[in-house]
């Protein structure tokens, strides 16, 4: 049975990009692209499971993401 998680995307400063799964602490990768990255993040995410849950909840659903300067 599959499930799915939000992952979020970030560019970082050396140009790859960054993907973090909010409900796994700790469950994060890179990738050069988004395909890489979205592999890359199956292959965590397999591994990030057992601390995951299969019970777990999900974070409240992802409204949007904002930036604001000060």
């Amino acid at each position: 049975m599959s499930r799915e998680y939000t992952v979020i995307v970030e560019r970082g400063e050396s140009g790859m990009l960054i993907g973090t799964v909010p409900s796994g602490q700790g469950c994060f990768t890179q990738g050069k692209d988004l395909a890489e990255l979205i592999e890359n993040v199956k292959e965590v995410l397999a591994l990030c499971r057992e601390e995951i849950g299969a019970d777990a909840e999900e974070p409240a659903p992802l409204v949007g993401v904002y930036r604001v300067a000060v």
